[in-house]
């Protein structure tokens, strides 16, 4: 395709775009999640949140051993329990909205967890792709589209140029710097946004959403679903 340095061009990021940066496919990422332990390498797994998800499959979801019928997907699983919270409704006695609170923070934890795992070494498709592009076009012209939670685009562009997400993000460091910025837009959420409901403390109550500005990163532990503060951040997945 022949491009010129002021062509307008916006590009799409769907499902198994990452995947030969081999994340797990949108069909497998629960799946793959659920095989995650301490055996898998240096990082420590919180097998506590795995279980307590797998738990709620096999009492909602019944067989999740056998793959006819398939298994369900991370959306399948997390877009129910996003509806009862809202709506402010129980599944049953036992799962009721605190633990489905807690189930649907476990679930993003694995998906989380997946994601690092998988991509700790990634082979730089995006990074490729995205020099290549650049050399021939102002980036400030190019938008971005992701459906996906990884920040394997997040980084890339990060190398070339400012981010602008579509929102005012409270610890950027400099806001003029979107004027000269790659738009990229993740209608399902991403990774490396720590939301803040209802404000980061008492003297800021305004909803706002953070990341780390400088590198690009997602550490679940610093998000904290057990944390009994109405200030703590939680991790911003939008299912479909």
């Amino acid at each position: 395709m022949e491009l010129n340095a002021n062509d307008k061009i916006v590009f799409f990021f769907g499902a198994g775009a990452s995947v030969p940066d081999k994340a797990p496919p949108a069909s497998e990422l629960l799946s793959e999640a659920l095989k995650l332990n301490n055996q898998n390498g240096e990082q420590y797994i919180d097998e506590d949140r795995i279980n307590n998800v797998k738990r709620f499959l096999k009492e909602i979801f019944h067989d999740i051993s056998s793959d006819d019928p398939p298994f369900p997907t991370f959306e399948e699983v997390l877009t129910p329990i996003h509806i009862a919270t809202q709506k402010g409704e129980d599944f049953s006695d036992e799962w009721n909205l605190k633990a489905l609170e807690k189930v649907k923070f476990d679930l993003v934890y694995c998906i989380c967890e997946v994601l690092r795992y998988k991509l700790k070494e990634p082979k730089g498709y995006y990074n490729q792709f995205i020099d290549e592009l650049f050399d021939r076009i102002n980036p400030k012209n190019c938008t971005f589209l992701s459906s996906n939670y990884d920040i394997l685009l997040d980084n890339a562009l990060k190398t070339k140029t400012p981010i602008d997400y579509g929102f005012d993000i409270v610890n950027t460091r400099d806001s003029s710097d979107k004027k000269k910025a790659s738009v990229l837009l993740k209608l399902h959420g991403s990774l490396n946004w720590n939301h803040y409901p209802n404000g980061s403390s008492k003297r800021d109550t305004k909803e706002d959403i953070k990341i780390y500005d400088e590198k690009i990163k997602f550490n679940y532990a610093e998000i904290d679903p057990d944390h009994n503060s109405q200030y703590s951040a939680r991790p911003l997945i939008i299912p479909p």
